[in-house]
């Protein structure tokens, strides 16, 4: 239906301009016989608008069909509504708490390999303003999160770049390794270093300096979630993640994972009360 009304609009608007053109024609025997009118040039901007608006409404029906299509063959469901409360569930995913007008759509929920997931394409906009007026430019990447089953504390890996080389000159440095190698690729931050130095052991640096992934890995909550803020990901490079994020959770050391899960259950004794008399009901 979409399509319909755009062609409608398109046909519409260069009918408009052609109509422009041969009203405006000049008398036959005039040297170029077209007579140049502002509003031609308005109607050809307004025909190439509408047409760059149906050459992005048919590309993002496109990837939400092959969306479609990978949650059908893994067992996930798949949602393209807006969702503006997904980031309320990361407080420690910044880049979803920038500017105005934020929104997960395109989202995918279920289970890879045994292990909750949740993938979303994510908008915002930073508008600003000056003499000239107003600008407003919009951002759009894809998040993946998979919940580890524990509590963690958080922890941001990422590329170093130029900047970060800059204000670790100043004195703010990041958390280093014995992996020379690993601590001049990547940057580490976390307020908790004995939480850093459990989970980035030597098998898992080996590991990233291996698939040197070109995303932000962080932990937060219960979850890894792994994301570049600059662009989307292609369907077809979904279970390319998917697969990172699962191998990054294996990775976490068994010492860890039952020393998190000891303290979550000495945390919330009450929490195991239930279970428990729900067992002994159906016993």
């Amino acid at each position: 239906m979409k399509k319909v009304i755009f062609g409608i609009m398109t046909g519409l608007t260069l009918g408009g301009v052609a109509l422009q053109f041969h009203y405006s024609a000049k008398p036959s025997g005039s040297p170029s016989g077209y007579v140049f009118h502002p509003f031609h040039l308005f109607l050809a901007f307004l025909a190439l608008a509408i047409l760059a608006a149906i050459v992005s409404w048919q590309l993002e029906e496109k990837r939400r069909r092959a969306l479609r299509e990978f949650a059908l063959k893994h067992g996930l469901t798949f949602r393209r509504e807006h969702n503006t409360k997904i980031r309320e569930e990361f407080p420690w995913i910044s880049e979803l708490h920038r500017g105005g007008n934020r929104y997960a759509y395109n989202i995918l929920t279920g289970e890879w390999e045994s292990h909750p997931v949740l993938a979303f394409d994510y908008h915002y906009q930073i508008t600003t303003h000056s003499k000239n007026g107003s600008h407003t430019t919009h951002y759009n990447f894809t998040v993946f999160t998979m919940d580890v089953g524990f509590p963690v504390s958080e922890l941001l890996i990422r590329r170093e770049g130029l900047f970060d080389k800059l204000v670790q000159a100043f004195g703010f440095e990041d958390i280093d390794f014995e992996s020379a190698e690993f601590s001049r690729k990547f940057l580490v931050k976390s307020k908790d270093r004995k939480w850093a130095y459990d989970i980035i052991h030597v098998r898992l640096m080996e590991f990233l300096l291996e698939t040197d992934p070109k995303f932000a890995i962080q932990m937060g909550g219960t979850s890894v979630a792994i994301y570049n803020a600059r662009k989307r990901v292609a369907p077809e490079e979904y279970a390319n993640h998917f697969e990172f994020c699962r191998k990054f959770v294996e990775f976490i050391p068994e010492y860890v994972r039952k020393q998190r899960q000891s303290e979550a259950s000495a945390a919330s004794p009450e929490q195991a009360m239930p279970n428990c008399e729900a067992s002994s009901r159906q016993a």
